[in-house]
Formats: C-alpha cells, structure tokens, sequence
C-alpha cells in the first residue's frame, strides 16, 4: 500500500512539473527579457527605489523558477541547472536585502548574478 502511495505522488510530482515547465523553452527571447529585466534591477538598486526592486527581483525570482524547472526537465544539462540554481538563490538573497533596505549588499549580488547568467551564455 505504501509503495503505491509513493508511486502516484511521484507520478503527481512528475506531472506537475511537466505542467510547469509546459512548452516554456529558454530561448533568445526569453534570455533577453532576463538580462533588461536584471538591468532594470542594477538600476533601481542603484536609486535606492525598493518597490521597483522588489517588483523586477520578483519576476526574476519567477524567471529563474521556470529556468530551474525547464533544465531539471531536460535532464542532460547539469551545469545549466547549476548556474540556473544559484541563479534562482541569488535572486531570493537580493529580495531578502532589498525587504531590509540594503541596497548596497543587494546591488553587489545583482553584479554577481549577472556574471552567472553570462557564464551560462557561455556553455
């Protein structure tokens, strides 16, 4: 009986990421929205603007989310998934810093994540 709990949360699990992922591809389009949206970021932090922060740094919380997710999907791309990873975890220190007023710390995790997603550019 167990293992056939486990099975169909695992086949819930599966199919729920296979939703989430749909047919979201990381493409040219999609990188470009990334790099003026982690732009608009760098630039806001610099203004000490926090409810502009916070709206750029959540959608590329939400970005990265789905970068994760297509890449752990697609299975044969380890450091993608990597870079993707500490992506999606610098985005969430960044909204951690700009909650605090931190605009320092948060702009110099901003230039951190944009060398990561330009080291994956690079695979």
């Amino acid at each position: 009986m167990r293992l056939r709990v486990v099975m169909m949360l695992a086949v819930m699990m599966t199919a729920t990421w296979s939703a989430e992922a749909g047919d979201f591809e990381v493409d040219e389009d999609f990188m470009h929205e990334v790099e003026d949206t982690s732009k608009s970021l760098t630039n806001h932090l610099a203004l000490n603007n926090k409810t502009a922060s916070n709206d750029d740094v959540l959608r590329l919380i939400g970005m990265f989310s789905k970068v994760e997710s297509y890449y752990t999907l697609k299975g044969d791309s380890d450091e993608q998934l990597g870079l993707a990873q500490k992506s999606h975890e610098l985005t969430k220190e960044i909204k951690f810093l700009v909650d605090a007023g931190d605009f320092e710390h948060a702009g110099q995790k901003a230039t951190v994540l944009a060398r990561t997603c330009k080291s994956c550019h690079d695979l």
